[in-house]
């Protein structure tokens, strides 16, 4: 991953669905980020210790910082 230089609203897409599940505005991203700064930061993202051991996600470096984060109703 890198970070983003883009800022505005974007959709929030739920994986492997293709559903729109909510709306949220991108204020900026912070990284590169050590393994062990996205292991202290998990309450912020929810992914777990053992998906960051999987070779396929410690590819992702940066954390976009977003507000605004909207639902949107089922």
């Amino acid at each position: 991953s890198t970070a983003i230089n883009l800022r505005g609203t974007i959709a929030l897409i739920k994986a492997g669905s293709g559903s729109v599940v909510g709306i949220a505005d991108v204020l900026g991203s912070v990284g590169p980020l050590t393994i062990e700064e996205r292991l202290a930061t998990e309450h912020r993202h929810c992914v777990s210790a053992s998906t960051w051991q999987d070779i396929q996600f410690q590819k992702y470096e940066y954390a976009w910082v977003l507000g605004n984060v909207t639902p949107l109703a089922n």
